[in-house]
């Protein structure tokens, strides 16, 4: 795998603000340096995503940041697209039409995810969004798939200061830093930096030399088949991401989560309520007493249990809850943060992900070469 260097000077040249979102180890990006594998292929996924263009322009992309992120109720990630959105109109001209179905079946997507609501088939879809590819549709599912992901991990270990998710700024600073003046300051400051930065226009395939021994083939599971739909280098990302799962859980986190606490939290009688009383109550008081403490023996893993609920429901209370204050004390920094990254992927790409595939009853994978005549229009 590539170097931790060599991902950082990724950072750098590729992301408008690559300069300070390439140092140190508690950004949205170098935070996942605990690992040597996840640090080059979360970047990867996430350049290959947001930083080239294949159908959709870099407003329209930016418009569905934002969409997501107040979805996802992340204020560092809505202020941070915002200003990435009033960049994007300096050199993007929007579609009106595009735009417009691209909000509404984002929301089809959204609702996909997070309350089981079926996917019309691609008849429907063709109808309700006729401005829409299916390329179109494909990159909206594979936006969201990245901001289910970061959008989880940076409220549970950045918190809502933008000062101390983006430049390190300690928290109680950062409390302060954050009046409205200073928001006036970041968009006075930013915006023209990002704008220089999004006249390049990246193309497909910017962090391939990162994995510059990867085997050309790649499988996905059938789910999320259709990211090749989105570009051949996104799908490619994404399996590379997707096969980290199991990857880290062999070598790494089966020393830490026990298959116990897997089982627990995969037991569909184990699912949260609705409603935000009775989530809270269920999370934080009704699951460590009820099941956690009388399931699990080990301290530790009634500890780690309540620390992967929290990631996939409550990001936000992480930060300050007791059994993460524990965890890490107990684990050290970089596994506690690593359990963390990995709980999120599995949220994201093995629970949650829907919308990149029509609806069916498939199951399996399928190689990239069977995809190979579909995604080489999107190149010519």
């Amino acid at each position: 795998m590539p170097s931790s260097e060599a991902t950082r000077k990724s950072i750098k040249k590729y992301f408008g603000l690559g300069g300070l979102f390439a140092m140190g180890n508690n950004g949205p990006f170098t935070m996942h340096d605990v690992d040597p594998d996840l640090f080059p292929t979360i970047w990867s996924f996430i350049a290959e995503v947001l930083e080239t263009e294949v159908g959709l322009n870099r407003l329209v992309m930016e418009e569905l940041s934002i969409f997501y992120s107040k979805k996802n109720d992340c204020p560092i990630c809505i202020f941070a697209h915002t200003l990435l959105e009033e960049a994007a109109k300096a050199v993007d001209d929007e579609d009106v039409k595009i735009s417009s179905q691209a909000r509404a079946y984002a929301e089809t997507v959204y609702m996909a995810t997070t309350l089981g609501e079926p996917i019309p088939d691609t008849d429907q879809l063709v109808k309700m969004y006729p401005d829409l590819s299916e390329t179109n549709r494909a990159e909206i599912a594979i936006v969201l798939l990245v901001y289910q992901y970061m959008n989880r991990v940076v409220r549970a270990l950045l918190g809502e200061h933008v000062s101390t998710a983006m430049f390190g700024i300690p928290r109680p600073v950062a409390a302060v830093v954050e009046n409205e003046n200073g928001y006036w300051f970041y968009k006075k400051v930013l915006k023209p930096i990002l704008s220089q930065g999004m006249k390049k226009k990246g193309e497909p395939g910017i962090t391939l030399n990162l994995f510059p021994k990867e085997a050309a083939d790649f499988e996905l599971p059938f789910h999320l088949a259709d990211a090749e739909l989105a570009g051949h280098e996104r799908a490619r990302s994404l399996a590379r991401l997707y096969s980290l799962i199991d990857k880290l859980y062999n070598s790494k986190i089966s020393k830490i989560v026990s298959s116990k606490v897997i089982a627990i939290l995969d037991d569909p009688d184990n699912q949260a309520p609705k409603g935000v009383g009775t989530t809270k109550y269920w999370a934080m008081v009704h699951m460590p007493d009820q099941v956690f403490k009388k399931q699990l023996s080990e301290k530790i893993d009634q500890r780690v249990a309540q620390v992967l609920l929290l990631i996939d429901i409550m990001p936000d209370a992480l930060m300050e809850s007791s059994c993460w204050k524990k965890a890490r004390k107990q684990l050290g920094d970089e596994q506690a943060r690593l359990i963390v990254f990995w709980w999120a992927l599995r949220c994201t790409l093995v629970m949650q992900a829907k919308g990149l595939t029509p609806p069916g009853d498939e199951a399996g994978t399928k190689s990239v070469t069977e995809f190979s005549e579909v995604s080489d229009k999107f190149y010519m």
